[in-house]
């Protein structure tokens, strides 16, 4: 009885030891802003279409990528944020078009803000856009793919985060500024999701691994304690 009491004992110390390190990553304060821009583009922060099937079009439709509202957003603990906002535009002088975008390129970055330390840093995720925006049928097969890493690591203070940027949710047809305003568009988010853990944590075991650790000593306890009620039933008996 005395060993499975042990093993029950550790296994404790070792799910105590999880949910510490959980509460302190939830406590974490932090803020954080995003923006985007096109690599090449016409002196203003918009994405112009290949010129492929638009003929001697002048461009006057592309997309634009605006900074996401994020205001005094304060955040605990880990989340997912919207990092720049994708809007096509037009000025409608040649009407409806099919706008083609081969391998437009496209740098998004995300500057976290650490509340403990005041301290913050930023990093940059590059991509591409391909697909075309069809403004007759209102269909987007527009897609995002990335041409370096899509997890990168800030330490700031002693805190650790982790940003790992997504591909951009589908572009809509939608309708924008007031209603009834008239102004129709493709618009969509590209999202990242912000973890967050102590920068000391390293040195400790991942918290899955420490619930599957936990859990694999009650098990050997519960096993250790069957098999001495066994043996003792087995010697009482006549």
């Amino acid at each position: 009885m005395r060993s499975s009491s042990r093993f029950s004992y550790v296994a404790a110390l070792v799910l105590a030891a999880v949910l510490h390190i959980q509460a302190r990553a939830d406590m974490i304060s932090w803020s954080y802003s995003g923006g985007g821009r096109a690599v090449t583009n016409t002196g203003e922060n918009d994405f112009i279409p290949s010129p492929s099937g638009l003929g001697n079009i002048n461009f006057t439709a592309g997309i634009v990528l605006t900074t996401p509202a994020t205001g005094n957003n304060v955040y605990l603990g880990s989340a997912t944020v919207p990092v720049v906002n994708l809007f096509s535009f037009n000025s409608h002088e040649q009407g409806p078009l099919v706008l083609p975008f081969v391998n437009a390129p496209y740098v998004a970055d995300v500057t976290i803000i650490d509340k403990a330390s005041g301290k913050s840093n930023f990093v940059e995720f590059r991509g591409i856009l391909n697909g075309t925006l069809n403004e007759i049928t209102h269909i987007s097969t527009l897609t995002t793919s990335f041409v370096g890493p899509t997890t990168q690591i800030l330490t700031l203070g002693a805190n650790r985060y982790t940003i790992a940027i997504g591909p951009s949710e589908p572009l809509t047809w939608r309708e924008f500024g007031d209603p009834g305003s008239g102004q129709f568009g493709f618009g969509g988010p590209l999202d990242a999701h912000i973890d967050v853990s102590p920068a000391n944590a390293s040195a400790t075991p991942e918290p899955s691994c420490m619930v599957l650790a936990g859990m694999g000593l009650v098990t050997v306890a519960g096993a250790a304690w069957r098999k001495r009620r066994r043996k003792a039933g087995t010697v009482a008996a006549p």
